[in-house]
């Protein structure tokens, strides 16, 4: 668990940690695209995980840093009350009104609350699995700051968030962590749908045609893809379909396959499979090959990540 640095808090003590897989929600998150219901997240969710660790509930005052040390990102929910965002290289933003702030990578920030007063503040750390190397969480902005009533779908979840935060009953954390886990699904839903994503997996699974190339990518990382045969699944020509996919991706399809295929591997290792059956199941054709190239992205080699992950 990362705890932030809190000088002043007034209520609520800081909560054990529960993880919990959201792949059975996240599979029901549908978004329309051309008249067509497009489940956008389902090919994604076999390659990632989405961690959310409730660590304060309650009223907060003074400053709290949340350092990018850690590697996580963070949530914050503001239910009453106002607080400044400082940042060491962009400028503060205010939160005024009750809004939902969210890091999905580590980003150092502090959030201060004025004197004399307290901000009702949900608070967790974020996570996905495989990192930078996922491709869910390498499709969104650093930050996405949205006012709780411009989502009219957060209403009821977060009623019963605000419901369990203020109850001492068990399985009290289970359901805290799972809550934040499904507003990020409808933050997701809601930043897409007012195009406040532009390139990324997200970007690419609201595309009719890039949607079909990417679904296919999600379900099997280890066939053999090449340009010719994903664009056959899009519908369209080679060029065509590489023009769009670098544009809409933003990266090309070769690397957006090897990012997946990591973040595959990383899944796999942390279920403490061998390293050798790892790199056959992602469309390695050689342990030496995979071992090349899961080092050169992730920064260490897979009985490394597995050791450090706790799984080896």
């Amino acid at each position: 668990m990362v705890s932030p640095l809190v000088d002043c808090v007034c209520a609520s003590p800081m909560l054990p940690v529960c993880t919990v897989d959201l792949s059975p929600i996240v599979h029901n998150s549908c978004l329309y695209v051309s008249g067509k219901s497009m489940d956008m997240f389902s090919g994604l969710s076999s390659s990632f995980a989405i961690n959310a660790q409730v660590f304060h509930t309650g009223e907060l005052c003074g400053v709290a840093d949340f350092s990018d040390d850690h590697g996580v990102g963070h949530l914050h929910i503001v239910r009453h009350g106002r607080a400044t965002v400082f940042y060491p290289d962009r400028a503060a933003i205010e939160i005024e009104t009750p809004s939902v702030l969210f890091y999905p990578r580590a980003l150092n920030h502090r959030l201060v609350v004025p004197d004399a007063s307290a901000a009702d503040v949900l608070c967790a750390t974020i996570s996905f699995a495989g990192g930078a190397q996922n491709p869910l969480a390498g499709s969104l902005p650093d930050s996405l700051l949205v006012p709780l009533d411009s989502v009219a779908t957060l209403a009821a979840t977060l009623d019963v968030l605000y419901q369990e935060a203020g109850a001492d009953a068990y399985g009290r954390q289970v359901i805290l962590d799972r809550l934040c886990e499904v507003l990020i699904v409808q933050l997701l839903r809601y930043a897409v749908s007012s195009e406040l994503i532009e390139h990324g997996a997200l970007a690419g699974a609201s595309n009719i045609f890039l949607a079909r190339a990417l679904s296919a990518i999600h379900a099997r990382p280890g066939q053999a893809w090449s340009i010719a045969s994903l664009a056959d699944e899009a519908g369209m020509s080679r060029s065509a379909f590489s023009r769009l996919f670098h544009d809409v991706v933003g990266v090309t399809p070769a690397a957006y396959l090897a990012d997946c295929r990591i973040a595959a591997a990383q899944r796999l290792l942390d279920e403490d499979r061998p390293v050798g059956t790892v790199a056959l199941e992602v469309g390695y054709g050689s342990q030496p090959a995979f071992t090349k190239a899961f080092t050169r992205r992730v920064g260490m080699s897979p009985r490394e990540w597995r050791k450090r992950s706790g799984s080896g």
